[in-house]
């Protein structure tokens, strides 16, 4: 893990004398295509995690033309630069956030995937054990068909010797 660090870049040519600071505005620009990810079987928003990481660059976190030059601009450009930390460490929570949501999503596909296993593993052995048992029945039913026949065929030579 690398540690974070902010560097802030100036031409001296390009800085002012002027003592007073610029006011520069800043907000978190959204990405403007958020990532999708399909977590479910339909084609429907509740079957659909969305998330948007965001857009950041020097003048998004409001961090471009900084002038450092005299006590009052760098202490300026301190709190810039802590207001961009402050945004950026508000947005790696909202993704940490995000990235529970899809942890929490995957485990429960996990989880329904080994259920619907189970499940259709019981019903496969199910209708095995219905097929062995009729096998057993039929090849029981054949052997007792096969020993009355033997019985029967050998019926009349016993009355022959009981009559002779």
């Amino acid at each position: 893990m690398s540690n974070a660090s902010f560097v802030v870049n100036f031409d001296p040519s390009a800085v002012s004398a002027s003592t007073s600071p610029t006011v520069l505005s800043f907000s978190v620009v959204a990405a403007t295509n958020p990532l999708t990810f399909q977590v479910g079987p339909n084609d429907q928003p509740a079957d659909q995690v969305s998330t948007n990481l965001g857009t950041f660059n020097s003048v998004t976190l409001g961090l471009s033309n900084i002038n450092v030059v005299g006590t009052q601009n760098a202490q300026y450009g301190i709190t810039l630069a802590n207001n961009a930390l402050s945004m950026l460490t508000n947005a790696q929570g909202q993704i940490g956030a995000q990235q529970d949501q899809l942890n929490y999503t995957i485990e429960n596909l996990n989880t329904e995937n080994t259920n619907l296993q189970a499940a259709q593993s019981t019903i496969m052995d199910a209708n095995m054990a219905e097929v062995t048992s009729s096998f057993a029945k039929e090849q029981i039913l054949q052997q007792t068909g096969l020993q009355a026949l033997a019985s029967a065929n050998s019926l009349p030579g016993m009355v022959l010797k009981i009559l002779g």
